[in-house]
């Protein structure tokens, strides 16, 4: 039964390109973190937004397996990755290029939601030949200040330690060092970052566009039209060449 069990994932694997992903925690600038990877090709990252984990981009992540050779991860202070207590948006994107660098990636594209993409953006500022293309799902170029209260009413040590990393971030000063082309996806009902923040974003980048999904909420792939919405905005703008 084992025998013939195996044989039948070889020929699904074969016949529909089921790619199996592989989960392992490796050590990038002292910080163990949980990577997920799957699939060949060109390498493509995808990154969480804020709270949330690897497994909240499962939907791009099945998708693109069978295409790319795709990785996510848990940012730090996320999911299974370690938790320090205390990092910034910096140190974020120092990890991405970081794990890059691990794994011997040739400018992968990079697929960053909410809090992801303000780290993509970031490393896209420090690191200018690191990616190939970038996608920025529910953006903003500048981050809120946070009264001491909602810092001392978060939940745990970590939560406060997220909140912090967030604190009037701003990624509009050092665009113009962004050269890679860029695609901007947001929910036309996105509460926490408007389109009209996106826009900001988009027209400071030297080579974007900006796509608007409508009806849709700050997770603009949350329900199945939104999905096929932004997976067939992200394929027409990775087939494209640069």
């Amino acid at each position: 039964m084992k025998i013939y069990l195996a044989f039948l994932l070889i020929f699904l694997v074969g016949m529909f390109g089921i790619a199996e992903a592989n989960t392992e925690r490796v050590k990038i600038n002292g910080v163990n973190l949980s990577v997920k990877k799957a699939g060949e090709g060109q390498a493509m990252i995808l990154l969480h937004g804020k709270d949330y984990s690897k497994e909240y981009m499962d939907s791009l992540f099945d998708y693109y397996a069978d295409k790319y050779h795709v990785f996510s991860y848990d940012s730090r202070g996320h999911g299974q990755s370690d938790k320090p207590g205390s990092f910034t948006l910096e140190d974020n994107a120092d990890d991405l290029a970081g794990l890059i660098a691990h794994y011997k990636l040739d400018k992968p594209i990079i697929i960053g939601f909410s809090m992801g993409s303000y780290i993509t953006l970031t490393a896209a500022e420090k690191y200018q030949d690191l990616f190939s293309k970038i996608v920025l799902i529910g953006t903003r170029g500048k981050g809120d200040s946070y009264p001491p209260e909602r810092i001392s009413e978060a939940r745990t040590d970590n939560d406060a330690a997220i909140i912090r990393s967030l604190i009037n971030f701003d990624l509009m000063t050092n665009i113009e060092k962004v050269h890679v082309p860029a695609l901007l996806i947001t929910g036309a009902n996105d509460a926490i970052n408007p389109p009209a923040e996106a826009k900001k974003v988009s027209e400071a980048l030297r080579d974007s566009r900006l796509e608007i999904i409508p009806d849709a909420p700050h997770v603009a792939f949350m329900n199945e039209t939104g999905k096929n919405l932004v997976l067939g905005f992200i394929d027409k703008f990775l087939s494209e060449a640069q």
